[in-house]
């Protein structure tokens, strides 16, 4: 048993995680390329990439996004795990980050692919751009609003697996429900003509191109072909040679602000050349991600069951039992004495919303009826705990002490207190506000009783429930 004591304590210190209960996140989580800027509460600020394919960086709801020439990247939305791909030279918001998970992103210009795993949250993703809106819990599709290199304007809405609703966005409220709509099975799309609404609303199956390009157009595949950009933020050919077949595509030149944004532009420029010069440009990693340390509290709701332990004291009423043929009557009784249902509450601090620590309460109880007497037993934890998430994955190490106890119905003066050694490890997986685990528990007197077969234990299953984040 030492083994799976210790077993249990390496598994709950190797816990590096990343992900987040409750309310939804957007983190750019890979990218490559020269960079990107981002524009919050007015003040735009530009992150350099380099040759570095991690970033971390959270984004916020009303963050405005613009990516360079060259640059691609990976969005990373919480707790649904989806994972949105941008390509270069596109431009998007994050409109909605909501309470309960769900994630809007507005492309303005550009090339967006969202994948959204079936075992993830469902949360919902929606995409919206200028033609239409595609929300969906569990598919992979993409939305390009961007013009080729043969200087055709790609208008189209696709679906690769899954399904996807689609709907044309008004910007009257009052009519959006008059509005035309598409439900999307995998290798179908809607292609858009004209521009801005002034064409037809067209589905049909997607083209080939489609797939090929995000094979090759990718952080991923990126990293093989581009080559490092260096400090000066100086690329070399290849990305020079993307900025000059894309760069007069932008959306200032689809929407018509040119003369706005060259102004602007060149002071950018300026700026931030002088900056990288001068070395006060801070890297992606270094940046704040709004959040950063917070406090979270949970409710759980859990049911535990004795697998191997303590058998119930009755003073030989159960050897009588069973000499009188009612094997049946004990072993029903023993289910239920070793069954508890516990309900707990406990704080987290996380940091960064990768690992947190945090301390438990609660109660756990069960009753049982021997001959006229009721007994009631009940369990007050206090635990100290490392939680994380890895994916979907929920993983929390627990140990501390449980104070135990036994008293008659109606016989207060009859209650005994007792104190047991905890340790244990909850698995189980993330859905959104809530995570459905399954528990493992081993209860001593003291120490050695781990290691010398002198303990409890249990096994169980509950759910979480996140209160809040603070």
């Amino acid at each position: 048993m030492k083994r799976i004591v210790l077993l249990l304590i390496i598994i709950g210190i190797g816990i590096g995680a990343y992900a987040q209960n409750g309310a939804g996140v957007v983190l750019i989580n890979k990218a490559v390329g020269p960079g990107f800027s981002i524009n919050r509460d007015g003040k735009q600020e530009y992150i350099p990439v380099g040759g570095n394919s991690n970033i971390g960086y959270r984004l916020q709801q009303g963050d405005i996004v613009n990516v360079e020439g060259g640059t691609f990247l990976e969005l990373l939305c919480l707790p649904s795990n989806a994972l949105i791909y941008v390509a270069e030279l596109s431009s998007f918001s994050v409109a909605r980050v909501g309470a309960n998970g769900t994630i809007r992103i507005a492309l303005y210009y550009g090339r967006i692919k969202a994948n959204i795993n079936d075992s993830g949250s469902k949360s919902g993703i929606e995409i919206s751009g200028p033609e239409a809106n595609a929300l969906t819990d569990s598919s992979e599709f993409g939305y390009d609003f961007v013009y080729n290199k043969d200087g055709k304007l790609l208008n189209r809405i696709y679906c690769i697996r899954g399904n996807l609703t689609v709907a044309e966005n008004l910007s009257d409220d009052k009519n959006k429900s008059l509005g035309r709509t598409a439900s999307l099975k995998a290798k179908e799309m809607v292609a858009i003509t004209g521009v801005f609404a002034e064409g037809q609303f067209e589905k049909k199956f997607f083209e080939d191109d489609i797939l090929q390009y995000w094979k090759e157009n990718n952080v991923e595949a990126r990293l093989k072909s581009l080559a490092a950009v260096d400090a000066n933020g100086k690329s070399e050919p290849v990305v020079k040679k993307a900025r000059e077949e894309n760069s007069e595509q932008t959306l200032d030149k689809l929407l018509n602000r040119e003369e706005e944004s060259k102004e602007k532009e060149g002071a950018e420029g300026t700026d931030k050349t002088a900056k990288a010069a001068e070395g006060r440009e801070k890297p992606a990693q270094d940046q704040g991600n709004g959040k950063g340390m917070h406090f979270a509290l949970d409710l759980g709701i859990e049911v535990a069951f004795l697998v191997y332990g303590t058998e119930l004291d009755t003073g030989g009423l159960f050897d009588f039992m069973r000499m009188a043929g009612m094997d049946w009557l004990v072993d029903m009784l023993n289910f239920i004495f070793k069954a508890r249902a516990v309900t707990y509450l406990d704080g987290t601090l996380m940091f960064n919303d990768f690992i947190g620590v945090g301390i438990e309460t609660g109660l756990g109880y069960n009753t049982l009826m021997v001959g006229n007497t009721t007994y009631h037993f009940f369990g007050i934890p206090a635990y100290l705990f490392v939680r994380s998430n890895i994916s979907i994955l929920y993983l929390q190490l627990f140990g501390g002490v449980n104070f135990v106890g036994t008293v008659e119905e109606g016989n207060f003066d009859s209650m005994q207190v007792n104190t047991e050694l905890d340790v244990g490890l909850r698995a189980g997986i993330n859905l959104g506000g809530m995570a459905l685990y399954a528990t493992a528990i081993l209860s001593s007197p003291d120490f050695d009783g781990f290691f010398n077969n002198s303990f409890d234990f249990r096994i169980g299953a509950g759910l979480k429930f996140n209160l809040g984040n603070f």
